[in-house]
C-alpha cells in the first residue's frame, strides 16, 4: 500500500492510533512517577516519624541521666567531709537516704533494646552501675563511720568524686547526642 494512495481516513486511523499509543504510553509513565513520589514521601515521612521517636526517647533518658546527675553531686555534696557525714549521721543536716534508690529504679525501667543508639545503651549501663556502686560506697559509709580509718575516708572521698566526674561526663556525652539528633531532624 502506498503512502500517496491513503485516504485522509486513513491518515485519521493512523494519526488516530499514534495520539492513542503516545496517550497509554505518557499515562502509564505519568502513573509510574506519581506512585515514586508518594513512595518517596512515604518513606521520608516515615524516616521523620522514626527520628521523632528516637529524639521522643533520646529526651526521655537525658531527663532521667540529668535527674541521676543532680542526685549525685547532692550526695558528693551532703557527704563531701568528715564532718558533713558526721551531720548527715547525727541528723543535723537533712540527707535524703532514698535519694539514689529513686534513680537507681528510673534507670532500671529505661528500656535498653528500645534505645536508638549503642551508646546510649552503653551510658545507661555505665551510670546504673556508678549510681549502684555509690550506693553501696554510701551505706558502708553511713554504718561504718565511726570505724573508718583517715584513709578509707580518703578513699570514699576519691570514690563520690570519681562517680560525680563520671555521671556528669555520662549526661553531657548524653545532651551533645540529643543535640545532634535535633539539629539532623531539624535539617531533615
Amino acid at each position: 500500500m502506498c503512502l500517496k494512495s491513503w485516504s485522509p481516513s486513513d491518515w485519521a486511523a493512523w494519526a488516530q492510533a499514534i495520539a492513542a499509543t503516545a496517550a497509554i504510553y505518557f499515562s502509564a509513565k505519568f502513573g509510574r512517577d506519581q506512585s515514586k513520589a508518594q513512595y518517596k514521601n512515604s518513606r521520608k515521612l516515615q524516616k521523620q516519624e522514626a527520628r521523632n521517636q528516637e529524639i521522643v526517647l533520646t529526651d526521655a533518658v537525658t531527663e532521667i541521666i540529668k535527674n541521676t546527675d543532680q542526685r549525685v553531686k547532692y550526695v558528693e555534696e551532703r557527704l563531701s567531709s568528715r564532718e558533713a557525714l558526721d551531720n548527715v549521721i547525727n541528723k543535723t543536716v537533712h540527707f535524703d537516704l532514698d535519694c539514689l534508690t529513686e534513680v537507681l529504679d528510673s534507670l532500671k525501667q529505661i528500656p535498653l533494646k528500645d534505645l536508638p543508639s549503642a551508646k546510649l545503651v552503653t551510658n545507661v549501663m555505665h551510670l546504673t552501675s556508678a549510681v549502684r556502686q555509690l550506693e553501696i560506697q554510701m551505706e558502708k559509709a553511713l554504718n561504718e563511720y565511726r570505724e573508718m580509718s583517715a584513709e578509707d575516708f580518703q578513699k570514699f572521698f576519691l570514690t563520690l568524686n570519681q562517680i560525680k566526674t563520671s555521671t556528669t561526663k555520662i549526661y553531657n556525652e548524653t545532651e551533645d547526642y540529643l543535640n545532634n539528633l535535633k539539629v539532623v531532624a531539624s535539617d531533615f
